[in-house]
């Protein structure tokens, strides 16, 4: 046996110690005692006897086989993902156009919706991929695809009879800014299959409405947060985005005692995203945002506000093999039709790797699927590789180098987050088992 190059050690304090395995997502909270103990095994495994916490080093993936090549197993599990022909992944915009006027929006607007030819060549596509396909995912995405409700509905209806036709699953989801997220709309999503929604507040309402302001100038807050409310149980889960920089930070206490007041908390599932200037629609607005470092740290403090407000955010790491940019059954199909593999790059002519209805361009698809983190030693020297896999492919394939993404910076805070929820949840448990019995 020998210990895994993937095991993160991280000090609590009061002699308590996490161990982490990237690789095995697995996490263990050990006395000094059980420490010093957990150590001498790592460090001579071979003669490591039977004890329980031996037999949990190795279960749990601290300590593996001789044998084993780690990035070998890492790299197979990755590729084996990437490109698995069964699974599907479908980000369709229903339209560019938009009903509010982000101030950081990344996107080119067109006001055009997807034509019933690109919709009927869509389904023919996933037609095409039968019988072998054992499930579709979904995410209708804009824009605001709620502006084309319309073409969800035609697309949603095609696709759950093509599943029960062709006998692979079908899955739904929808990124809407959430003005348009009625309970009549959360309706008529269920049923097409949408089972979860993402939603954006970037703030209170004096924040949010100057960043998030309709197109002709008014707020959006009060309506989105009265769509929460009316539509949280109307859907399966619902998740609130609040997109962070410099200007915004220091405001997301008063948003979360807006969610609380509106009855909100245990209902959402809050998580804080990074405003990132991805594009030249948004390159002005760099000045503002935080650096992948920074925003570990301001991540770490927003989570600390959100549980001291009663909010879990859930940002325990693992659960993916990277982005699915590098996956050759996944695409983002714009409302021309014309297909990409970034949602960064969708409507930037020249980003395209080909069209619905015709050839893939070769050349371009093929720097997204030659794209592999293990070509760059300091990923393959990483003990973080199996959490972020190179992370945002995009940077490597236009720079030529992968950035480091927040996680790498701030794991440790992270993993001492992860304990404070647990704890957080193991309380909310216990209190409403008191109040049923």
């Amino acid at each position: 046996m020998k210990p895994s190059q993937f095991n993160v050690w991280t000090q609590l304090g009061d002699g308590v110690h996490l161990l982490y395995n990237t690789r095995s997502n697995a996490l263990l909270r050990l006395s000094a005692e059980l420490k010093r103990k957990a150590e001498s095994h790592l460090a001579r495994p071979d003669a490591t006897g039977s004890d329980d916490l031996a037999r949990q080093l190795v279960t749990l993936g601290f300590m593996i086989d001789d044998a084993a090549d780690e990035l070998a197993l890492l790299k197979t599990a990755e590729r084996t993902q990437r490109f698995d022909g069964r699974r599907l992944g479908l980000t369709i915009c229903t339209t560019l156009a938009c009903n509010l006027r982000c101030i950081y929006c990344y996107q080119k607007k067109d006001s055009a919706l997807m034509s019933q030819d690109v919709q009927s060549k869509i389904v023919d596509y996933v037609d095409s991929r039968t019988p072998g396909l054992a499930a579709l995912s979904v995410v209708y995405f804009g824009g605001e695809p709620l502006v084309g409700l319309s073409v969800i509905e035609s697309l949603a209806q095609k696709f759950q009879g093509l599943a029960a036709a062709r006998g692979f699953n079908y899955s739904a989801a929808a990124i809407t800014n959430g003005y348009l997220l009625t309970e009549d709309t959360a309706k008529q999503l269920s049923a097409c299959g949408v089972r979860s929604v993402q939603v954006t507040l970037d703030g209170p309402q004096r924040i949010h409405d100057q960043r998030r302001p309709q197109r002709n100038g008014k707020g959006s807050y009060d309506r989105i947060l009265e769509n929460l409310q009316r539509v949280v149980g109307r859907m399966e889960a619902v998740s609130l985005r609040v997109n962070i920089d410099k200007g915004n930070a220091d405001a997301v206490p008063e948003l979360l005692t807006d969610l609380d007041a509106a009855g909100l908390r245990g209902k959402v599932n809050v998580y804080f995203g990074l405003v990132d200037n991805a594009t030249e629609s948004c390159r002005d607005y760099g000045c503002n945002c935080f650096s992948k470092e920074q925003f570990a740290s301001e991540s770490l403090k927003l989570q600390l506000t959100a549980l001291r407000h009663g909010f879990v955010v859930d940002n325990y790491p693992g659960g993916g093999m990277g982005c699915g940019a590098t996956s050759a059954s996944a695409y983002v199909v714009a409302p021309d039709g014309r297909l990409f593999k970034c949602y960064n790059h969708t409507g930037v002519d020249g980003s395209e790797v080909g069209h619905i209805s015709g050839e893939l361009d070769q050349i371009r698809l093929s720097r997204w699927l030659a794209y592999d983190p293990f070509d760059y030693p300091k990923c393959k020297a990483c003990d973080k590789l199996p959490l972020c896999l190179g992370s945002c492919p995009a940077s490597a394939v236009e720079t030529g180098e992968p950035e480091c993404p927040s996680i790498a910076f701030g794991l440790h805070d992270t993993l001492k987050m992860e304990l404070l929820n647990r704890r957080f949840r193991e309380m909310q448990r216990l209190s409403n088992e008191a109040r049923t019995t």
